[in-house]
């Protein structure tokens, strides 16, 4: 039980702390790979991409800054909602174009989109 506890509850040791000659940016990598929280972990695998190809690039250009890490990382349900709010809003103007009480509806799009 203790061990699941200190799992839980403490914060792992950050890799720079433990090996000097990690870089900063690789060490918050894997401390974000390694959050508590789902919001604070990589959302996608391309986030997680993006960022250790920055980081191949301060490497070989023997830069040794500390990046941002999680930048490029979005959600792929942050583009579903706003899919969806589109959706809502082209619903509302075939049913504000109701004419007559007859509704002439021409569905457009790519196929197989729910149309």
């Amino acid at each position: 039980m203790e061990w699941v506890h200190c799992h839980i509850a403490r914060q792992p040791i950050p890799p720079a702390e433990r090996l000097k000659n990690v870089p900063a940016t690789v060490s918050a990598i894997i401390m974000k790979l390694l959050a508590k929280t789902a919001e604070e972990r990589y959302q996608t695998a391309a986030g997680v991409e993006s960022d250790l190809r920055c980081c191949r690039v301060e490497w070989e250009t023997r830069r040794r800054e500390t990046a941002r890490v999680g930048g490029r990382d979005l959600p792929e349900n942050t583009r579903l909602y706003r899919d969806l709010e589109e959706r809502e809003a082209k619903i509302r103007r075939l049913v504000d174009a109701n004419i007559m009480g007859i509704y002439i509806w021409n569905l457009q799009g790519e196929i197989y989109r729910g149309q």
